[in-house]
């Protein structure tokens, strides 16, 4: 099945502003790993960032704060699209039991865990 133009521009458009190929894949209903094959094939730029905040760069989701059952005094304030998959990720690799201190959606989550932190 062919996929429209018009839907090949959008996608263009999204991973050119640093989108990942998943989240583009919900957005428009193009397969991740086709996109991910045509942005090779055609050799697609991405915005570049010049450090680890993703400064331009704008993307929705999550601000959580956590610690552990075993110490309160140790916090982690992080961002995630999908809190409860990133706890999951989090406590595999840890002894101790994490608990999610609170959550809130935001616009632009690097901007606003920038701050926080």
């Amino acid at each position: 099945m062919a996929i429209d133009n018009k839907l090949w521009i959008q996608a263009k458009n999204l991973y050119e502003k640093g989108l990942s190929t998943r989240d583009i894949s919900k957005e428009i209903g193009i397969e991740h790993t086709t996109i991910y094959k045509k942005s090779k094939q055609q050799k697609w730029a991405r915005e570049e960032t010049k450090d680890t905040t993703y400064s331009g760069t704008v993307r929705s989701g999550y601000i959580y704060l956590i610690t552990t059952e075993k110490d309160e005094q140790l916090y982690k304030i992080g961002l995630a699209v999908d809190v409860k998959s990133r706890m999951k990720a989090m406590q595999s690799g840890n002894p101790h039991k994490l608990i999610l201190k609170g959550c809130y959606f935001v616009k632009n989550m690097y901007v606003e865990e920038k701050y926080w932190h």
